[in-house]
């Protein structure tokens, strides 16, 4: 993914069962991830991110803060049934045009 504002290529892969490393620049992290399903429809199922690694080196944007032991957490707005778009806040309005594809 390549992030305009910061003149920066950001690469994500997700493995099963359940791993993910994050790659930009010299940083590199890696953990597990989930994505959590919500049976009510109007609710936005959730990305979450559970750092286990990270090297300590600078990412995009001079990102150099220690992601370890750390979770991130993000919405899931599907627009089909293996693509949802990954979103900043619950309700699916601070998008962010990036995709996560199940396969």
């Amino acid at each position: 993914i390549f992030n305009p504002k910061t003149a920066c290529s950001e690469n994500y892969h997700f493995s099963q069962p359940g791993n993910f490393i994050y790659q930009a620049q010299q940083k590199q992290l890696s953990g597990e991830f989930a994505v959590i399903r919500h049976k009510d429809t109007k609710i936005l199922d959730n990305l979450i991110l559970d750092i286990q690694n990270d090297n300590g080196l600078t990412g995009c944007g001079a990102d150099n803060n220690n992601y370890k032991s750390k979770q991130s957490s993000f919405s899931l707005k599907w627009v089909s049934p293996i693509a949802a778009e990954i979103c900043m806040d619950e309700i699916g309005k601070q998008c962010t045009g990036l995709y996560f594809n199940k396969r």
